[in-house]
């Protein structure tokens, strides 16, 4: 791509918007590459809130012969740009980019870790004789030693339950509890494997 469509994809793609849309160039002595810079303003929702949320960043990308016509192109420095001020999910869906934010969300994460606390009270005092109880209990002691470590282990189911998927953040305290409580075994059963 050129220059000129890298910025084209930078401000649509992305809905960026630029704050100085005039780039930045540091041409690389005896290099046929400039380096470059555009700041833009990225938009999006606050997690918890939902509140317009903005951070203004510059974006750097390279361009390889620029302006000679047929063999200009130009690169993103190192990945293309993402937005990470678009922290809503609220709304969210089982594509993989859906997946992700839900398992990143901190709102779920939070809900979560008293989701798992709840059930290592619930497996400290069930009767010994319970199904599975000794690794059972060794995920609780597990829990104790890393109580984050636990939640994140559990968060990857919670991102691909179907109706997390559905609700997002917006999913009851009822149906993260049910999905650890029904995956309690499966859990312990991996640290011991």
């Amino acid at each position: 791509m050129t220059e000129t469509e890298l910025l084209t994809d930078l401000s649509t793609s992305y809905n960026y918007l630029c704050v100085d849309p005039s780039p930045r160039y540091e041409p690389e002595d005896g290099k046929e590459i400039t380096r470059a810079g555009v700041e833009v303003v990225e938009t999006g929702l606050s997690e918890k809130l939902k509140k317009p949320i903005a951070t203004i960043k510059t974006v750097s990308y390279l361009v390889y012969k620029k302006g000679q016509v047929g063999l200009e192109q130009a690169f993103y420095d190192e990945d293309e740009p993402v937005n990470e001020m678009l922290k809503d999910v609220t709304l969210s869906g089982s594509s993989y980019l859906a997946i992700a934010n839900l398992y990143n969300s901190q709102v779920l994460q939070d809900r979560l870790l008293a989701a798992v606390i709840t059930q290592s009270q619930v497996v400290l005092e069930e009767n010994p004789g319970t199904t599975n109880h000794a690794n059972r209990m060794k995920l609780v002691a597990e829990t104790n030693t890393n109580v984050l470590l636990t939640v994140m282990q559990f968060m990857a189911l919670v991102a691909l339950d179907a109706t997390v998927q559905s609700q997002g953040t917006s999913v009851t305290d009822g149906t993260l509890q049910t999905i650890v409580t029904n995956s309690w075994n499966d859990v312990a059963n991996l640290l011991v494997a």
